[in-house]
């Protein structure tokens, strides 16, 4: 025998502080991905913004930038610079770390001029190499490994003026800081994220003590008062089977005695859903066979949907195995059911259906309904809503049976849903 829902710290408890760390680590982790992404971006582009400034000022040059590494202009020209730097986002010494080559493709697909002097690790041959991928590619400006490159139109002593200048780049400097802080950047953020975790896990009980605390005085409210409903509702059943033995049965009576029963039902779910809350159903899992439960707990239902003016079709299998309760299994099917008998279309055909897949045992009733439902189906399942009070008082509906079937599927580690299809409403329970 398998038992479920053990445990000193209530079930309640469990899930709402595992959804309270849930989502204080999401907002924090969109948070701090917003930030990361925002910073890293914000460096990816000012290392392409820099790059494509020095290539602006290449181009300017034709391809020739004066003075190469060791050399220094005279200080008239190098105001001149600085003035014409500045137009690009350069400085005089930024001037002198510029790594790069050029190479000039003809109309016709040829290379005609390779200039590779301001870069020591590319020969001509391996620039034609690299300009050659790029031509093929179709390819004008972007990254090529860790160069920024350029196609402008080449300068017009280079013959008939129809050749295009390709000007690589060097940023492999840029790119490694870059990738460095990146990398650098998520470490941080997991360190932060961790951090934050075990700090949202030490605080989260002395946050949430107030609502622990709380619905556990409700909780212990709801079991307390349903037994103690329970002593004056077996008195007045009592008398009235006195009532009966001395005077006779009369629609008084009966009237009396169907009240008692649904009261006495209603404090029977109110306190098995409160110990479902804290985890303290202790479900019998056994093997069992699924389609035999669901067509013997159908059986009461078959006359009174006739009563009520429906019919019942069970579709089951012959056989359907499966580790399950089947207590709490038949007393779910029989809330689906009686809640279907209760509200389907006059006249409709109701079916509990049994069916088997890869994830589970999957169980519903479906019935066609007079009005289609509104809003979220699924509040349906939630305790004590009822779409249409006035509908379901008239029916005698108290708004916790569907809960209970709720609570039954996660009981079983499973969940029930509720959709909506041409007419026709369908609960769901998954085990």
């Amino acid at each position: 025998m398998l038992v479920i829902g053990r445990g000193k710290r209530s079930g309640f408890t469990q899930r709402l502080r595992r959804r309270f760390i849930m989502g204080a680590m999401a907002a924090v982790t969109l948070v701090l991905a917003a930030i990361i992404a925002a910073i890293n971006v914000a460096s990816y582009l000012s290392v392409c913004q820099q790059a494509d400034g020095r290539l602006a000022y290449i181009a300017s040059c034709e391809g020739l930038v004066p003075y190469a590494s060791g050399e220094k202009p005279g200080k008239d020209r190098e105001r001149e610079l600085k003035s014409d730097l500045a137009k690009y986002g350069l400085s005089v010494e930024m001037m002198f770390e510029l790594r790069y080559f050029t190479v000039v493709v003809n109309a016709d697909g040829s290379m005609s001029e390779t200039y590779t002097d301001r870069i020591a690790t590319v020969d001509d041959d391996e620039a034609r190499q690299l300009v050659q991928a790029l031509s093929q590619q179709g390819r004008t400006s972007g990254f090529s490994d860790a160069y920024r490159f350029r196609v402008v139109d080449a300068p017009s002593t280079s013959g008939d003026g129809g050749g295009r200048m390709y000007i690589l780049l060097d940023c492999g400097r840029d790119l490694s800081k870059f990738w460095g802080t990146f990398a650098m950047s998520l470490v941080v953020g997991a360190a932060g994220l961790l951090l934050v975790l075990l700090l949202v896990i030490m605080f989260s009980h002395i946050v949430l003590k107030p609502v622990v605390e709380s619905y556990e005085k409700q909780r212990r409210f709801v079991i307390d008062a349903s037994h103690e409903i329970k002593t004056p509702l077996a008195v007045v059943d009592a008398a009235n089977e006195v009532l009966k033995i001395e005077h006779g049965e009369d629609e008084w009576t009966e009237s009396i005695h169907e009240q008692v029963e649904r009261l006495s039902g209603l404090c029977e779910q109110l306190v098995m859903l409160s110990r479902m809350d804290e985890g303290g159903s202790r479900l019998n899992v056994r093997q069992v066979d699924i389609a035999k439960v669901v067509r013997e707990a159908a059986v009461p239902f078959e006359t009174l949907a006739g009563a009520r003016g429906k019919r019942l079709e069970v579709r089951a299998p012959g056989h359907l195995d499966y580790r399950a309760d089947p207590e709490a299994v038949a007393r779910a099917l029989g809330l689906l059911l009686d809640n279907a008998t209760r509200y389907a279309s006059e006249g409709s055909t109701i079916e509990p259906v049994a069916e088997g897949g890869v994830r589970g045992i999957v169980l519903s009733v479906s019935n066609p309904v007079d009005e289609a439902p509104e809003g979220d189906l699924n509040r349906l399942l939630e305790r004590f809503y009822r779409p249409d009070s006035s509908r379901s008082s008239s029916t005698g509906g108290s708004g916790i049976g569907l809960s209970t079937v709720r609570a039954i599927a996660e009981a079983h580690g499973g969940r029930a849903s509720v959709s909506y299809s041409k007419g026709v409403l369908t609960f769901s329970m998954r085990l």
